[in-house]
């Protein structure tokens, strides 16, 4: 996505031969017989975001400080973006990288969010929804709503450049629901993380928001599976 802004520019672009970044990309994926590539449906980074907050918003979680969630400074950063508020730059990019797979007849498979501390992420979420702890992501219900609510938006985006729906787009091939999601158990050091109903509750919640997402009409998947 910051590739197809302009955001990020490999040294010496020669090479491309009057090819944009994002068209060299999937020209080499077909080159290679490359038929699918899994790509963010986000930002990768805090400079560049699909939901970033209005500049006058207020951070819902006021005392960053002595948030259990906040470790470093580039999460505190995160954590004053909006829930709801998207980039309008960062869907056009988005737009054209879908546009341009579906030019060069590559199928993506996108993710909606990142289980990591970076922007568009799972703590994100859990901030938003007034959580403390990333496991609320899959049990608490105000979070897993927001996280709903952003699977509505991307479905149903319309692309300025091909004038269709994502959820219509025939370049997409999947939705993947979050990136290389993970619960805190530590299987060698157990917790209350490893025990039965929390695991149970997380499985509960991939289902939940499987079934939710089907109104994209694709296939769906988590940490490299696919879910039908």
């Amino acid at each position: 996505m910051e590739a197809a802004a302009g955001k990020l520019q490999p040294d010496g672009t020669a090479y491309l031969n009057g090819q944009t970044v994002v068209q060299h990309l999937f020209s080499q994926a077909v080159a290679d017989n490359i038929g699918v590539i899994r790509a963010f449906g986000h930002g990768a980074t805090g400079n560049f975001v699909l939901q970033p907050s209005p500049g006058d918003s207020m951070p819902l979680v006021l005392d960053l400080g002595r948030h259990p969630l906040l470790h470093d400074q580039a999460w505190a950063f995160t954590a004053c973006f909006t829930a709801g508020q998207y980039n309008e730059a960062a869907f056009q990019a988005l737009d054209q990288i879908i546009a341009e797979a579906d030019k060069a007849g590559v199928k993506l498979i996108l993710t909606l969010t990142d289980n990591w501390r970076t922007a568009d992420g799972l703590y994100g979420y859990v901030i938003w929804g007034g959580g403390q702890h990333p496991e609320e992501f899959f049990v608490n219900p105000a979070v897993i709503q927001l996280y709903k609510n952003h699977q509505a938006a991307m479905a149903n985006r319309m692309n300025t450049i091909t004038g269709r729906m994502y959820k219509d787009e025939p370049a997409i091939f999947a939705w993947d629901l979050i990136n290389e999601p993970r619960s805190a158990c530590d299987i060698h050091h157990p917790n209350a993380t490893c025990d039965a109903p929390e695991t149970a509750a997380i499985q509960v919640t991939i289902c939940l928001v499987s079934t939710w997402c089907m109104c994209c009409q694709l296939l769906l998947t988590a940490a490299g599976f696919l879910y039908i």
